[in-house]
């Protein structure tokens, strides 16, 4: 899986609960989730959808790890490399 498809993916339903911009030109993988007004069951319901859309599981020890986009799909990325 390419590290530009769960981006996009990523992006894609962190827009549907929130007002982020899932262009290219205005997606910032550095972006807080507290700054995008996300808290914590926000997140997890992104999570479960992404989960869901790649038949993947992630570690619950990960999710205490999330703080920014770029870490949502660093760790999307090594649930889909564990898995394959």
């Amino acid at each position: 899986m390419e590290t530009m498809d769960v981006r996009s993916m990523v992006f894609s339903k962190l827009a549907e609960h929130t007002t982020i911009d899932q262009t290219e030109s205005g997606a910032d993988n550095n972006q807080q989730f507290s700054d995008l007004n996300l808290d914590s069951l926000a997140i997890l319901e992104v999570l479960y959808d992404i989960e869901d859309y790649y038949s993947i599981t992630v570690d619950s020890s990960e999710l205490q790890k999330l703080t920014t986009v770029n870490d949502l799909i660093t760790i999307v990325n090594n649930s889909l490399a564990n898995a394959a």
